[in-house]
Formats: structure tokens, C-alpha cells, sequence
């Protein structure tokens, strides 16, 4: 069996205007510490990712190269749901 782990990026410094090389924050940081030891007795076989700085920062970094290559996705967007439907909206 297949086990999926949906991960969003860790929180990232909002300050900066450049939304693709946000880096994350304290905070951001300690939560990747984290999302590490949870996923550390996992079997990982893949990574998916935006190329977004923040989300790429957030893969624990047993899982970053050369041991597994994260896969980029250029363009990655988000469903939000609205009055019952969903409609997709682009990274910022």
C-alpha cells in the first residue's frame, strides 16, 4: 500500500515582497525540525514541490540531495473552496 504525506511549506517571512524567495522564519525553521522527526522512520520514495524557496527549505533535510531529488512543479496552484465548489487559485 501507498501512503501519501501532503506537507505545506513552513511559515514563511512575509516581509519580503518577492514571493518566490521568501525564506521561512524562526519559527518556520523550528516547525521543519519537526515535520523531520516525523517523517524520519518513514519510507519516502519521492518529494514533490513548488519551486518556491519557502517550500523547498521546508523538505527535512534527510530527504534533500543527493539522497532523494525533489521533483519541481513551476506551476503549482491551491483549491480553495467557495459556496460549496472549488476553484483554484495560483501561488502568490
Amino acid at each position: 500500500m501507498t501512503t501519501v504525506y501532503f506537507v505545506r511549506h513552513a511559515e514563511a517571512d512575509n516581509t519580503n515582497p518577492d514571493g518566490r524567495n521568501r525564506p521561512l522564519t524562526e519559527k518556520g525553521l523550528t516547525d521543519c525540525e519537526l515535520v523531520t522527526d516525523f517523517l524520519s522512520d518513514k519510507k519516502i520514495g519521492a518529494v514533490i514541490s513548488s519551486p518556491y524557496k519557502r517550500a523547498i527549505d521546508t523538505i527535512p533535510d534527510k530527504m534533500r540531495f543527493p539522497k532523494i531529488l525533489p521533483v519541481l512543479f513551476e506551476k503549482m496552484v491551491r483549491w480553495i473552496s467557495d459556496n460549496g465548489g472549488l476553484n483554484h487559485v495560483e501561488n502568490p
